[in-house]
């Protein structure tokens, strides 16, 4: 099972690139998987919250980590081993791919590519201001009052993911919402193309 990653803010056409790409009968996906987030920010100082106050069990995960024979190589194999093995699980008709489209993980982008150094990673980007436009939408009835808890999403986001596709883009592939939405054949064979894929328009 091999994975393929989408990275993108949300609001940015995601959902729609999955869904064309799930079509393909090498390609398995579901929803929105969300499972590396907190597997990778238990090990984190900030950035969680919870009822078991977080900050100790990341003290205690990384102790655990040194401990280890190989420390972190070890705790990521064991990460990666058990995140393909419900990436498996999910994929029920012998899928080449296992497609993982979560928001957010532009935040791990680089933790993700140390994780799965052999997966497949496209990144989907969109203009901020037609990403603005959707979010207002979508989110707060183009109303500006509710929409101040994704304001990380436009401006630490537009960051990080430029930032993770300048690290990896020798073994990632991207693509532009606007001419995915106006070409989507072309922009489905490139991504086929990627994947060592073949192409089937229908």
């Amino acid at each position: 099972m091999n994975p393929i990653f989408i990275f993108s803010l949300p609001r940015s056409g995601s959902t729609l690139l999955q869904r064309s790409l799930m079509a393909h009968k090498g390609i398995a996906s579901t929803s929105e998987p969300w499972l590396l987030l907190p597997q990778i920010y238990c090990l984190k100082n900030n950035g969680h919250l919870s009822d078991y106050s977080s900050l100790t069990p990341t003290k205690g995960i990384n102790d655990l980590i040194s401990n280890l024979p190989n420390k972190k190589d070890d705790y990521n194999e064991s990460l990666r081993n058990f995140i393909l093995d419900l990436y498996k699980k999910l994929s029920t008709e012998n899928e080449i791919y296992f497609l993982d489209k979560t928001p957010r993980y532009y935040k791990i982008i680089s933790e993700i590519e140390e994780i799965f150094p052999n997966a497949k990673f496209i990144f989907l980007f969109r203009s901020p201001e037609q990403i603005f436009a959707s979010m207002l939408k979508t989110w707060s009835n183009n109303r500006f009052t509710p929409f101040l808890s994704s304001y990380n999403d436009l401006i630490e986001g537009n960051y990080k993911l430029s930032e993770g596709y300048e690290n990896i883009r020798k073994n990632a592939i991207a693509i532009k919402y606007e001419d995915f939405v106006s070409n989507p054949i072309q922009e489905l064979k490139s991504i086929t193309d990627y994947l060592e894929l073949d192409f089937d328009s229908n």
